[in-house]
């Protein structure tokens, strides 16, 4: 059974008036689409209008690239994340050699291309010949920040001569956009605070812009605190496998915010409270929203390692996992002779190890006949172009060519899950091609670190079917509607979080602009924000927090202070068997 978590009916007088909904993201609007969808199918319609619900920032792009078409704004190229990051990237390895403090300029493109991001959607202007002069001296008054003002003045010549924007340039540009075209009545649905750019953005793009969000009474709260964070986890899946057996037809949701190996150990333990960890394993009811990044899902961490092979040392615990792969195709691969080999390995004490010592350790496996393992690092040794530069659309035929040696993603079907995951792969090879744009020549070890950078950011997704119990980010979560919904991890550091302004712009701006993480007093109000969001969502609201971290004493967070905490049996009897 579907599951309602978000009630279209007050949304009927903004329907009626032909109203355009915007949606703070994806989830939200595909959820109001389905309800639209059902409700007309339940009342037994063949046909129906498409309900236009759309999130807010695709929108708005899709109005840049029609106005773009239409001549009314001049024709530029706008810039993927990863592109983006790689042009910051070439200008401050450029400017580096007066910067011997410079270590990391992965990390500082990062910064700058956020830290440029921010001043553009708080429109704020750096125009050394217009408004922005006076803000530059600020700038000056600070070694990184002044820095940064190197950074950016060079960028924008770039996007200049290149005729290239960025996402956040498309948004400034559209306000300032002339179109003959009626203009829509616009409705936020559940959409808390924006930046002024988008308010602007939105204003210069509606007759009218109104908000709306749903009328809800508080639900109830309950606080319930647990050792550690493992017994939180435990728990939470165990009351979840419970919530769902007793009343099936709730909608029950987990708000997750941890980290990649937080979600990994969650995702266990829901599948042993739901008896999916053998060959149930695919019927899960669960649907996790809250994605992995592409580079750490199974399929996806195989290939990277396995191009890695081409001459790169990798851990002696990747090349186990590769003989333990479904994903690699190694028929001999539980044979005595990889037994052999894998000891050796192990012999040699190393953590790391080449290709050519791997080599060696599978030749010598067995006098007979050499492991299949030792052909593919052969064969892949054989590929002269790995000693070449090239830009990185010439190094996709060459990643594929070494996959196909190893027989990668495996002789076994995949599964829908690992399907979707190999469909994103080959999108992410599409966007690492597409980086001829900004890119010089790369040696294969600039160009697979290249690689593994974009997959890292691009997060893994499952579309799957709509399921009983929903593990969703903080964001994700807000505006919809469940019966339960259980907050993870509202220990006193972490909710709210500790302010993270950023390093590049100076703190007194972001504090006076209102920057996101840039106070303490920012934080709080974001966190207050969305609590009462998760509280007015949902029937009973459940928070659990660890009273001790790291071994050293917590508290529940300041929002929650005042709350009875319960502790019922049946949430926090913890099986030992971690």
């Amino acid at each position: 059974m579907a599951h309602r978590l978000y009630d279209i009916s007050d949304l009927q007088p903004f329907i009626q008036r032909g109203c355009l909904l915007l949606t703070p993201n994806a989830r939200l609007a595909r959820r109001v689409k389905m309800e639209w969808d059902r409700s007309h199918s339940e009342a037994g319609a063949k046909v129906w209008e498409p309900l236009p619900v759309y999130p807010m920032e695709r929108w708005l792009l899709q109005q840049w690239h029609a106005a773009v078409r239409g001549g009314e704004l001049p024709p530029v190229l706008p810039l993927s994340k990863v592109q983006e990051l790689q042009l910051w990237q070439q200008i401050i390895l450029e400017q580096a050699d007066d910067d011997a403090g410079l270590i990391n300029p992965a990390g500082a493109a990062e910064l700058a291309s956020e830290a440029r991001e921010l001043l553009l959607r708080w429109e704020i202007s750096l125009d050394a010949q217009g408004a922005g002069r006076a803000l530059r001296s600020l700038f000056a008054l600070e070694g990184d920040c002044q820095r940064f003002l190197c950074w950016q003045d060079d960028f924008e010549r770039k996007l200049q001569q290149r005729g290239l924007c960025t996402t956040a340039d498309c948004l400034r540009t559209l306000c300032h956009a002339t179109t003959r075209a009626a203009k829509p009545d616009l409705v936020l649905l559940e959409v808390g605070e924006l930046a002024p750019l988008l308010e602007t953005c939105l204003q210069s793009q509606g007759s009218s812009v109104e908000r709306f969000e749903t009328g809800r009474a508080d639900g109830d709260v309950c606080v319930h605190p647990f050792t550690d964070g493992r017994a939180e986890i435990k728990g939470v899946a165990a009351w979840a496998a419970a919530q769902q057996q007793k009343s099936p037809d709730e909608s029950v949701a987990i708000v997750f915010n941890g980290t990649a190996g937080d979600r990994a150990a969650l995702e266990y333990e829901l599948r042993r409270e739901f008896d999916c960890l053998g060959e149930h394993y695919a019927s899960l009811p669960v649907n996790f929203s809250a994605g992995m990044p592409l580079s750490e899902v199974p399929v996806i961490r195989t290939a990277l390692t396995l191009l890695e092979l081409v001459e790169m040392p990798v851990p002696v615990a990747e090349v186990v996992r590769l003989f333990n792969s479904q994903f690699v195709a190694l028929s001999d691969a539980e044979s005595a002779a990889a037994q052999i080999f894998l000891r050796r390995l192990f012999e040699g004490g190393s953590e790391r190890v080449d290709a050519g010592a791997l080599r060696s350790f599978a030749s010598n496996a067995n006098s007979d006949k050499r492991l299949r393992f030792g052909d593919c690092l052969l064969a892949v040794s054989g590929l002269r172009q790995t000693r070449e530069k090239m830009l990185p659309s010439s190094w996709i035929p060459l990643f594929n060519s070494v996959l196909d040696i190893w027989g990668w993603p495996g002789e076994a079907g995949l599964d829908s899950l690992e399907f979707q995951q190999v469909q994103r792969w080959y999108d992410t090879l599409d966007e690492f091609g597409a980086l001829d744009l900004v890119c010089d020549p790369l040696s294969f070890q600039a160009a697979l670190q290249l690689l593994r950078g974009a997959c890292a950011r691009k997060v893994s997704h499952p579309e799957t079917a709509d399921s009983a119990v929903q593990v969703l980010g903080p964001l994700e979560a807000a505006g919809l509607s469940f019966d339960q919904l259980w907050m993870i991890g509202m220990q006193r550091s972490a909710w709210p979080a500790a302010p993270r302004p950023n390093p590049l712009i100076p703190l007194s701006l972001q504090a006076q602009r209102g920057m996101p993480h840039a106070t303490p007093e920012r934080e709080w109000q974001y966190a207050h924000s969305l609590l009462e969001q998760f509280a007015l969502g949902s029937a009973v609201l459940h928070a659990s927090y660890s009273t001790q971290v790291d071994g050293v004493s917590e508290g529940v967070s300041a929002l929650l202070e005042g709350i009875p905490q319960s502790t019922p049996v049946e949430v926090c009897a913890v099986p030992p068997d971690w």
